[in-house]
């Protein structure tokens, strides 16, 4: 009886061992064909980069560099504004 109950244990190992290692295999299957999606889904989508050109800029008050408040209107002149935006270190 102990032989034939040694078999069944070892046999079982096998079985248990092999299951772990199906589940293994899918689990890497699985993230493989989500990160393939991920990907194919990431380049379908044009970056965002900001309004189109040719889009109009709401009027808005800002701070100058003196803190007096400024309107966009006020700042354009006949040729447009060009208006950067600098984010320093210590916001």
């Amino acid at each position: 009886m102990s032989s034939s109950g040694s078999g069944q244990v070892g046999h079982f190992v096998r079985n248990s061992a092999l299951v772990m290692l199906s589940t293994r295999i899918l689990l890497i299957l699985l993230v493989a064909v989500l990160l393939a999606v991920s990907i194919v889904t990431a380049q379908d989508k044009p970056p965002s980069t900001g309004p189109e050109v040719g889009t109009l800029a709401p009027d808005f008050k800002a701070p100058d560099q003196s803190g007096k408040l400024r309107t966009f209107r006020e700042l354009t002149g006949e040729n447009g504004l060009l208006l950067l935006f600098y984010r320093s270190a210590d916001w």
